[in-house]
């Protein structure tokens, strides 16, 4: 037990270190990634969709299974009308703040995928099951489609945002 709260901090230590910095897509270090420039694309298509409040269009920006809470609990949203009949619960008022509130130049990435500031929610390129396309081939990082694969809608907190439990 005392084994997962020291990785638990060391995780929520890590997305704290990054709030305040600008992400690894702009201010490029070792662990940039190449798809970085899709990453800030999609980042700001999802941003004027939430912003429009335009739910079809950030429903069809999700992987499905996605995962968030609900309730407090951890859960998978398996389906496109599972989304949308959650869309409040999952885009939360401090969701949506976040997001809206965020500038291009703090999204950043790792091997899970990209974010911005805190971890809020997650994207990366989905690729198509079976695909044997390697890392390394030319146009590999601009060959699938980004999307969503996690909201992390509890602790959420930004600056001018309402904090979430």
């Amino acid at each position: 037990m005392p084994r997962i709260a020291v990785l638990t901090c060391l995780m929520v230590c890590a997305l704290w270190a990054h709030a305040d910095q600008p992400g690894n897509c702009t201010a490029k270090d070792g662990s940039t990634r190449p798809d970085c420039p899709q990453a800030i694309a999609f980042f700001e298509k999802l941003q004027a969709a939430v912003k429009q409040d335009a739910r079809d269009q950030v429903t069809s920006m999700v992987s499905f299974p996605m995962r968030t809470a609900l309730a407090g609990k951890r859960v998978l949203i398996h389906s496109q009308r599972q989304f949308l009949v959650n869309y409040d619960r999952i885009f939360t008022a401090a969701v949506r703040c976040a997001l809206l509130h965020a500038e291009k130049s703090s999204v950043w990435g790792r091997d899970q995928g990209f974010t911005f500031a805190d971890g809020t929610i997650w994207w990366d390129a989905i690729l198509p099951a079976g695909d044997k396309t390697s890392a390394d081939a030319p146009g590999y990082a601009s060959k699938f489609p980004m999307k969503i694969i996690s909201v992390n809608n509890q602790g959420v907190s930004a600056p001018g945002c309402p904090a979430t439990p």
